[in-house]
């Protein structure tokens, strides 16, 4: 990730793809209080020039105790709903959910998950999904 400031990424690689975001794409806004909620849109463009517009909503959901192999957190959940605007002839639109739980203390996120999920239109019942999980762990 390329970050323009703390938890605003302007660019992306996942290795084999590269992403930009305009304006900057946002995992967590400060200050932050329980209850909190706020929407972003961006425009994304890939390494081939083809952009796309995505629609993200946010919330601070609440204070819980998150554990990590580097340790038990109070952390605050955050989460973050997309859509990625890439409907293709056979494809519906990719909708990702994000969960940030993030410490103070610590002044990042110590855990996050990723779920995605995409319905073909041709075929009833196939769908893609995938769910990365990240963890903070000790050295």
């Amino acid at each position: 990730e390329t970050l323009t400031s703390p938890w605003v990424v302007a660019s992306e690689s996942d290795g084999t793809r590269r992403r930009t975001f305009d304006p900057p794409l946002e995992s967590i806004r400060f200050p932050l209080t329980v209850g909190e909620r706020w929407k972003q849109s961006v425009k994304m463009t890939d390494e081939r020039g083809q952009t796309r517009n995505w629609r993200a909503s946010f919330r601070a959901v609440r204070w819980e105790q998150v554990k990590t192999p580097a340790g038990e957190f109070n952390a605050l959940r955050i989460e973050r709903q997309m859509n990625l605007g890439d409907r293709e002839a056979n494809w519906g639109d990719t909708s990702v959910f994000d969960v940030f739980w993030y410490v103070p203390e610590v002044k990042r996120w110590v855990r996050r998950e990723r779920r995605s999920e995409r319905h073909e239109r041709a075929v009833e019942g196939r769908v893609e999904r995938d769910w990365t999980v990240w963890e903070l762990v000790q050295r």
